[in-house]
């Protein structure tokens, strides 16, 4: 029987500007690339929500009417986005210890999701050289613990 062979197409590759990307550093910053800020719309500002039962994060555009926005601030040639979410993330004690990617964010009814069971340390991290294995939990007040396994 002969081989079945399928080529190799580029768009699932780390690094790809057609993949949805995006990371949370120690600091509390929410990166994402430019693929992703325009799938969610080229927004200016956003609205941060979390959902405590599931444990993920919601990134939303915000329109002109809401509160408590959060301005997205270029930050690199290439389109790069972040989001200074660092009392966000303090309030609900989900600050990692280094910086992580979320493997699967997804886009839902205009919301970018991020999973923090989903998230990996960011590869080029040297913290995370000779680590695999590890697991990195986040404590949230008032739900349980969110493992996620590298």
């Amino acid at each position: 029987m002969g081989r079945q062979w399928e080529q190799y197409s580029f768009e699932n590759r780390n690094g790809s500007p057609r993949v949805l990307q995006a990371t949370l550093n120690k600091r509390g910053w929410i990166l994402f690339n430019q693929h992703t800020w325009q799938e969610l719309g080229l927004p200016g500002q956003v609205v941060l929500l979390f959902d405590r039962r599931t444990g993920t994060i919601g990134v939303r555009g915000a329109g002109p009417l809401d509160k408590h926005t959060l301005k997205v601030v270029e930050t690199s040639k290439v389109g790069n986005r972040l989001v200074r979410a660092n009392s966000f993330c303090r309030e609900l004690n989900v600050l990692p210890t280094r910086t992580v990617r979320f493997t699967a964010p997804t886009i839902e009814n205009g919301v970018l999701v991020l999973d923090l069971a989903t998230t990996r340390p960011l590869s080029g991290d040297s913290e995370f050289r000779g680590k695999a294995g590890k697991n990195l939990v986040f404590e949230i007040e008032g739900a349980s613990r969110y493992r996620s396994r590298f």
